[in-house]
């Protein structure tokens, strides 16, 4: 209420109570999964080939990272590393210079790396979570490279003076921690220890200063800063110049909701399944499918009849995926992605699923980029890379099903199962205080 637009609002009460419905929806879905994971324990910690796995995964994402940003840098002009200081130093003179170089690559051919990269685009999300989790694990090599990958991945994103790419690689760190936070709750342990609580302090304060630094020169750059005027209440506290900073900063997070109140008063109009994602609809459109389908998305219609800008404002995801399941619709899609998210984050924390893990990354970035848009669906990359993260899972979680279902051919007996396995019991010659030691130990950040 003290920095949101909240005046601008036609219907308060109808935006609330929608905003909270999803909400509620979204939490019936996640207890609804979460019932069956109440009793379970955490499987023993990976075997040497597991953990083979996640070095080379890891590397390959490392490598995956650091070409991208490159490719990028390149792509946008960058000749060296003062080219990115400077851009750093003036982020809104280099957010307004992305815009030159992007209308000027829409009439030259297609970079062929770039394409490959996009091709790829799943490589873009295990870096960051197995680094967080297993970096005990991983050689000095590996931890180096990972170092390397995110260092370059960003320098793009600061070259450019966009703060998406940072708030991604943020939103995966808490991804890896909220599964070490919940193995170490499994084993008996505190939810979270002293350092991790540093590292996301550390991490909210850093993103959150940047974001303002950027955000204020953009729209000085830009000559707009007479109108994000400093609320009174936050000015009479913290002085003028926090409480502008602070109003360009809650400007993100909260503005969408006023373009979600121009959608929600907007008629629906099927988009043919092509309305939620716009990189689908792109493609389909490239490859002979009809034309492209956007012009009856909630959010464009919605600017033609209220002006809100599709592209450059927000209007939240919800109108998005509306465009093909009517807003009463998207409730029960709420639904259904708690449940899911909740048996990812299970099978990521019980069964050690590092496929269940990209995919919960992915959707605790959806889940926080709701203010904006659907985040999943708005660029080729988040869509090919979402795509195949889930056919990996599914290839790899009947891989696991079938190797819980077939007995070791090493056992010289019967034996109950384990207490570490979902719904298991105490097996033989296990000891289960000795277990939770080794999860702490392993999972201490």
């Amino acid at each position: 209420m003290l920095i949101g637009q909240v005046s601008a609002v036609r219907d308060l009460w109808g935006l609330s109570l929608y905003v909270v419905g999803a909400a509620a929806f979204f939490w019936a879905g996640y207890w609804l999964s979460a019932r069956r994971y109440v009793r379970c324990k955490v499987d023993p910690p990976e075997s040497p080939a597991d953990v083979r796995q996640i070095i080379r995964i890891t590397r390959l994402s490392a490598v995956y990272l650091g070409l991208y940003g490159l490719a990028m840098l390149r792509a946008y002009g960058a000749t060296g590393l003062g080219d990115i200081m400077s851009a750093l130093l003036n982020p809104g003179s280099a957010y307004l210079s992305k815009f030159d170089i992007y209308q000027q690559q829409q009439t030259e051919a297609s970079n062929p790396l770039i394409q490959v990269l996009t091709l790829a685009a799943v490589l873009y999300v295990p870096l960051v979570p197995l680094a967080v989790i297993y970096w005990r694990r991983l050689t000095i090599a590996v931890q180096l490279l990972a170092l390397l990958g995110v260092a370059v991945y960003v320098s793009f994103y600061l070259y450019i003076g966009t703060t998406k790419g940072l708030g991604d690689l943020a939103i995966f760190v808490l991804a890896g921690i909220l599964v070490i936070a919940a193995r170490r709750r499994a084993a008996g342990g505190h939810l979270f220890s002293r350092r991790v609580a540093g590292v996301l302090a550390l991490l909210a304060a850093t993103f959150s200063g940047y974001m303002a630094y950027n955000q204020a020169d953009r729209i000085a750059t830009v000559g707009i800063s007479a109108r994000f005027a400093p609320n009174p209440v936050v000015e009479a506290v913290a002085g003028e110049n926090i409480a502008r900073g602070m109003a360009v900063v809650a400007f993100y997070p909260t503005h969408g909701y006023l373009g979600l109140s121009y959608n929600l008063d907007t008629p629906f109009e099927w988009s043919e399944m092509r309305g939620a994602s716009r990189a689908v609809d792109s493609y389909l459109a490239q490859y002979g499918f009809g034309d492209s389908m956007s012009d009856t998305s909630y959010p464009v219609r919605t600017q033609v009849r209220t002006g809100w800008p599709a592209d450059t404002y927000w209007a939240t995801a919800y109108p998005w995926l509306a465009s093909d399941l009517t807003f009463p619709g998207v409730l029960f899609v709420m639904a259904l992605l708690g449940w899911w998210f909740c048996r990812l984050w299970a099978e990521a924390v019980f069964q050690r699923s590092i496929w269940a893990l990209f995919l919960f990354a992915q959707l605790l970035l959806f889940i926080a980029y709701i203010p904006a848009n659907n985040q999943i669906g708005i660029s080729r990359p988040a869509t090919i890379g979402f795509l195949t993260s889930i056919a990996l899972y599914t290839i790899n979680r009947r891989k696991y099903r079938r190797a819980r279902a077939v007995p070791s051919r090493k056992a010289s007996r019967p034996r109950t199962p384990s207490a570490d396995a979902p719904g298991g019991t105490r097996s033989e010659g296990a000891s289960l205080q000795g277990h939770r030691t080794n999860v702490r130990r392993e999972e201490s950040a």
